[in-house]
């Protein structure tokens, strides 16, 4: 079944990439036909979307570049289990994933593109170029992100003319199969809260008890907030080890987030959350809010100094 193979592409791509130590950039398969679905590995980019992205395919055999940007399917995110290596670290706070997470500052996750390639490409070798504005953040622990506007992707076009996968999945019932729709697995319309960067190792420094977070709202909503708001945090604390919770509120105008620890080791890019509405008209996220205040305490809940409320920013994906 084609969902299957796609799902278990996917786990073969994790494996060898957390096992590497670093993100993976690559096609699967290496070689296929003009006509056939490819996916793309594009390391950990942090909002990639169709809308800024384009690809294209440069053949070596005729210099002949193809503009492929209508074929992509879907930009999908990855995950591994959370029972895997990838979330395990040792006493130093050393891992696999820790590695990505400290140095790009979110979710462990995979970056895939879906595409079907065009009956009409040449056959022989040639390489994919990706063109993203997605910001590209490179540096860190063995520089494991490279930029991914200056990398080539190999791909072997090989004879004959292949069609593009439907990754059919089974229905219960008399229905048989249905064509898989992957945009229902590409991210919503949503808006990152996205701190600035600092420190995230677990063994140096103290961190903070709590930080609080308050944004303006474009409009007053009145009702209960949990029916129409989604705050979903990013899940850094296996490199933190901050036992970080979570609650909000709603009153009027003014969403309130407060981040708690009680071990005192909260990082600031633990207070990352993507925020997504099930109501745009009630309480709508774009335009977007404005964030107003942030507070940093510490175990005693005494006022400390952190990175300014200018240092944070809000970006619609």
């Amino acid at each position: 079944m084609n969902t299957l193979r796609y799902l278990v592409t996917g786990t073969v791509w994790l494996a060898a990439i957390w096992l590497s130590g670093c993100t993976g950039v690559n096609s699967f398969p290496s070689a296929a036909r003009a006509g056939d679905t490819v996916t793309l590995a594009l390391g950990s980019q942090d909002g990639m979307t169709k809308a800024n992205t384009r690809v294209a395919f440069v053949s070596d055999a005729t210099g002949a570049r193809f503009d492929l940007t209508s074929q992509v399917r879907a930009i999908l995110r990855l995950y591994a289990d959370p029972t895997s290596e990838v979330y395990h670290t040792n006493a130093a706070g050393f891992g696999m994933g820790a590695l990505l997470v400290k140095s790009l500052q979110h979710d462990p996750w995979l970056t895939v593109m879906v595409l079907d390639l065009p009956p009409d490409l040449p056959v022989g070798h040639g390489t994919l170029h990706i063109s993203t504005t997605a910001p590209q953040v490179t540096g860190g622990p063995s520089d494991p992100e490279p930029d991914i506007n200056a990398v080539a992707i190999g791909l072997d076009i090989l004879p004959g003319t292949g069609k593009p996968s439907t990754f059919d999945y089974y229905v219960f019932g008399p229905q048989g199969t249905n064509p898989g729709d992957l945009t229902q697995l590409e991210p919503r319309r949503h808006l990152e809260l996205v701190p600035p960067r600092t420190g995230l190792d677990s063994t140096t420094g103290t961190g903070y008890g709590a930080i609080e977070i308050q944004l303006q709202l474009s409009q007053p909503f009145t009702g209960d907030a949990t029916t129409v708001l989604k705050v979903l945090p990013q899940g850094l604390g296996f490199v933190t080890r901050s036992r970080r919770m979570l609650s909000w509120d709603v009153q009027g105008d003014r969403l309130t987030l407060r981040f708690l620890s009680p071990t005192g080791r909260l990082r600031v890019p633990e207070t990352r959350v993507s925020l997504l509405s099930e109501d745009p008209t009630r309480l709508p996220i774009d335009p977007p809010p404005t964030l107003t205040a942030v507070r940093y305490l510490d175990l005693d809940g005494n006022p400390v100094n952190g990175p300014p409320t200018t240092d944070y920013h809000l970006r619609l994906e």
